[in-house]
């Protein structure tokens, strides 16, 4: 997880459950996003300066934006504790108040979130229709996005096969709640199915070049 350097950015989804928080206002009907095709195709580039806008939810695979500097470190919270089941429960610190991560991104006017989840996840669609649909119904125009997970490089506790399997899983999920699904799996995949080696660090992880290609991945395919 991330602090915010001026306003304490933290997750704390266990000492502050959601139900006790201020709730937002949901209206009667929700409002969903028109995602016409997808993974959402290729798009004309956004510039750098459209992270800014974005905020990033997810496992420590989404970390390396701000570490390498592609993301602020204030829009963005990841840890591979956040799943599909409690992501609308999280609760951040903004200045001296704790609030939830639907009220950051609302209050805020953030024009896009980013979602990514472990494939390990039960992918609970209930809990993310419910998330999802608090943030559309009020800010119709926020585009929510599903990163897909990338290719391992090491099938030891899990292959690329399963990986595939979960990516399938949520793009369905993501047809189903009318949100984007972006599938940089292809883009980071060699021949043999394994993460493209230019993209590894030393120690196994994604390098600088990896995350710099996902960032520019990200900023030509986006929708709106």
């Amino acid at each position: 997880m991330y602090m915010k350097n001026d306003a304490d950015l933290s997750i704390f989804p266990s000492l502050f459950p959601a139900e006790n928080m201020p709730e937002i206002k949901t209206p009667d009907r929700v409002i969903y996003q028109s995602v016409s095709e997808n993974p959402v195709p290729e798009s004309a580039a956004k510039n750098a300066s459209y992270f800014d806008e974005c905020f990033f939810i997810g496992t420590k695979e989404l970390s390396g934006l701000y570490e390498y500097d592609f993301v602020s470190n204030n829009n963005i919270v990841s840890d591979d504790s956040v799943n599909s089941s409690n992501v609308g429960g999280l609760v951040v610190r903004r200045g001296n108040a704790n609030m939830s991560i639907k009220n950051v991104i609302l209050d805020e006017g953030f024009e896009a979130v980013y979602l990514s989840f472990l494939p390990t996840d039960k992918l609970d669609t209930e809990k993310l229709r419910d998330f999802t649909g608090d943030i559309l119904s009020n800010s119709p125009e926020t585009q929510i996005y599903i990163i897909s997970v990338l290719p391992v490089s090491d099938e030891t506790i899990i292959t690329n096969t399963a990986v595939d399997t979960f990516n399938s899983k949520l793009l369905t999920a993501a047809d189903d709640l009318a949100i984007n699904f972006i599938d940089a799996n292809t883009t980071f995949k060699g021949n043999d199915g394994k993460l493209k080696s230019e993209y590894l660090s030393s120690n196994g992880k994604i390098n600088r070049d990896g995350y710099a290609t996902l960032a520019n991945f990200l900023l030509n395919h986006t929708r709106g």
